[in-house]
């Protein structure tokens, strides 16, 4: 609030006072209807009934309401900028000298704030709650976890070691209760792609950033039969943690765990295009909501509104805003198939929203 004169503090408090209606409301409309959904997903669960529905959008809805979050600062903006062109009060504001930008700058700060308080936040918060909401939901259902669905089939990684030399790891299960790989084979290359050698284990540890491969044999290339090596171990840069977290929707990673988890997979040879996608959709969300700010304003400034009433010209806001988000969705869908590189997915959509509404804002601005 520093810096800020009276009149744009005035606009701020009641822009958020607009959004935490419609805040409330969308949690109020969220939870209604995914309490209907946790109750259909619980119904043939043995011993689950209402409380456990109930436990599962308390711990779904604040993720949901992130997904939310551009139409509840569209809206919102919305509803705050109607109520004062009705009361004619930005009218006074623009009477008093102040320009477009120094009305629509307050909204447009508070949803870069928001943004970051939610993505900083919020976001770590709701992320853990899903996570749990995912774990119960598996438990209600009687299914093996995500983690054993993963894994059921084995798994592959590669590691490179100090040397140049690189380590492929097949794990033919993983023992997640033991935190322990069976079935274990490692083949060691040198970095122009030469088999050095080859070690079968039938349990290999994964710890303290090292691998473990226990009653190991070893066999080199021209070698007629193995020799038992013994335990062997070979240093990582990824734990059995990282390699649980790849098991998981990327929506239940956050802020503070993507980007050392992308640059620790990323050694073991596991893709990081989705962990990637996430984190940069994060960091797209203070913009997103900005645009939304400007959208709503564009729409909502009373000087608009002479002609045509306020009321035609809130649903053009709410569709302009609708169509952003299906830019937006639309470009996530690009991002996520690998069409187009992750970085343009998540924020070209938002970038030009928000260059749009300034755009028109100019233009009525200054003609």
């Amino acid at each position: 609030m520093i810096g800020l004169t009276m009149p744009e503090r005035y606009l701020m408090r009641r822009t958020f006072r607009g959004i935490m209606v419609l805040g409330l409301a969308s949690y109020a409309l969220t939870v209604s209807i995914d309490f209907l959904e946790a109750l259909r997903q619980v119904s043939d669960a043995e011993g689950a009934g209402t409380g456990d529905a109930l436990a599962l959008t308390f711990l779904r809805t604040p993720q949901l309401l992130m997904v939310l979050s551009p139409f509840v600062i569209l809206f919102g903006t919305l509803l705050a900028f109607a109520q004062l062109a009705r009361s004619l009060e930005v009218a006074v504001f623009r009477a008093a000298g102040f320009s477009v930008w120094r009305i629509v700058g307050a909204p447009v700060l508070l949803a870069l704030a928001i943004g970051l308080f939610l993505i900083t936040i919020v976001d770590p918060v709701t992320t853990e709650m899903a996570k749990e909401a995912d774990q119960r939901l598996t438990e209600y259902k009687g299914r093996a976890s995500l983690e054993e669905r993963a894994f059921g089939e084995g798994l592959w990684l590669r590691q490179d070691i100090v040397g140049g030399d690189i380590l492929l790891i097949r794990a033919g299960g993983v023992d997640l209760p033991n935190e322990r790989f069976t079935d274990v084979t490692l083949w060691r290359k040198s970095p122009d792609g030469r088999l050095i050698d080859r070690f079968d284990g039938p349990v290999a540890e994964l710890t303290e950033r090292e691998l473990f491969l226990t009653e190991a044999s070893r066999m080199a290339p021209g070698e007629d039969r193995s020799e038992l090596a013994g335990g062997v171990r070979f240093p990582t840069t990824f734990s059995l943690a990282d390699i649980r977290r790849t098991s998981q929707r990327p929506e239940v990673l956050n802020l503070w765990n993507l980007p050392g988890l992308m640059q620790r997979i990323d050694g073991a040879g596991i893709p990081t295009e989705p962990y990637a996608q996430r984190l940069h959709e994060i960091y797209a969300v203070p913009l997103k909501l900005a645009a939304m700010a400007v959208i709503a304003c564009v729409f909502a400034l009373p000087i608009h509104a002479r002609s045509g009433g306020i009321g035609r010209l809130v649903v053009s806001g709410i569709a302009a805003g609708f169509l952003s988000f299906i830019l937006i969705q639309f470009s996530q869908a690009l991002g996520e198939a690998g069409l187009i590189p992750v970085i343009i997915a998540a924020w070209t959509p938002p970038l030009i929203t928000l260059l749009a509404g300034l755009s028109l804002l100019l233009f009525r601005e200054d003609g």
